[in-house]
């Protein structure tokens, strides 16, 4: 599977002096804010060009972000939350007894990341259909300027507000 995607903005030079102008808690929050917006219609995406056979999948995408260091930079990860277990053709679990143990256990469960994983990139017995894949080339460029005009924004308004005091 894919590591991940990294986008580096340049000609941007402003936006990153005065990112480090501002008080680091506030400029993480605006980072945070950025990347949250180029992220959703980055989710819309996938959503959007998911296979619909049940609808399950598609209502199992998520956004994640992590802005942590001492730079000021962060990362989103927009893709299949981990701890959904798909359910079988039934719409529920089988129950298995161990018979040395005694112990239930759920079997028929595979997560939403698997599912996913298989979809993008095929199987043995399977063809790929890679929608993350089409749903990332058609939207990036509108991620990246979400990102780009968040940022803008947030710089501009932190600006003003120090102006003003």
């Amino acid at each position: 599977m894919a590591d991940g995607f990294t986008f580096e903005i340049k000609g941007l030079d402003q936006i990153q002096k005065a990112l480090e102008e501002i008080p680091r808690n506030v400029a993480k929050k605006g980072l945070r804010a950025a990347l949250r917006a180029g992220a959703v219609p980055m989710r819309e995406g996938i959503v959007e060009a998911a296979p619909k056979d049940t609808g399950f999948l598609k209502e199992h995408f998520g956004i994640r972000l992590s802005v942590k260091g001492k730079d000021i930079a962060g990362s989103a990860f927009v893709g299949p939350e981990g701890h959904v277990d798909y359910p079988d053709k039934e719409g529920g679990y089988r129950e298995k007894v161990n018979s040395k143990t005694g112990k239930k256990s759920k079997i028929g469960r595979i997560s939403v990341a698997s599912v996913t994983r298989f979809l993008e990139f095929g199987t043995s017995k399977m063809a790929k259909k890679p929608f993350m894949t089409q749903a990332f080339e058609k939207v990036k460029n509108v991620s990246l300027n979400a990102i780009i005009e968040k940022l803008r924004s947030f710089v501009e308004s932190e600006a003003k507000a120090a102006g003003g005091k």
